[in-house]
């Protein structure tokens, strides 16, 4: 599995409950993994807080990171740190988003066009692209 994926997520943050959760009545009745108090989530992130240097992470705390302490990170092997991690960027999110996502699209039918704007990746001119209509 992904290391990344919303089991994996779950896993970290619900330990052994992390089944009743993932089962379909649990994820119908839940979008994301309930929302940890602010003292467990201080513990659970205790890993991530250690790899920074620090004594410990605020929920939510945006931590402003070097690009060479990003990259070690971020290639660190999935573990309590990589575990730590997506807790933490979940309150973030939670912070800054609270729990909402909105998704904007476009889908495209074909790439085929007869305009031909200048910032278009599709425009008629546009050379080297295989085109299609769906």
């Amino acid at each position: 599995r992904k290391s990344g994926s919303r089991e994996v997520r779950a896993r970290a943050m619900l330990g052994t409950g992390w089944r009743r959760w993932a089962s379909k009545a649990g994820a119908a009745r839940h979008m994301a993994p309930p929302v940890l108090s602010p003292e467990a989530l201080r513990k659970r992130t205790q890993p991530l807080a250690a790899f920074l240097g620090r004594p410990a992470l605020e929920a939510g705390e945006v931590v402003p990171l070097p690009v060479p302490e990003l990259e070690a990170l971020l290639s660190a092997e999935a573990g309590p740190v990589t575990a730590a991690l997506y807790l933490h960027a979940d309150s973030v999110s939670e912070r800054f988003f609270h729990g909402r996502v909105h998704t904007r699209a476009l889908l495209e039918f074909s790439n085929v066009c007869q305009k031909d704007c200048g910032y278009c990746g599709v425009r008629r001119r546009m050379a080297g692209g295989r085109r299609y209509t769906l």
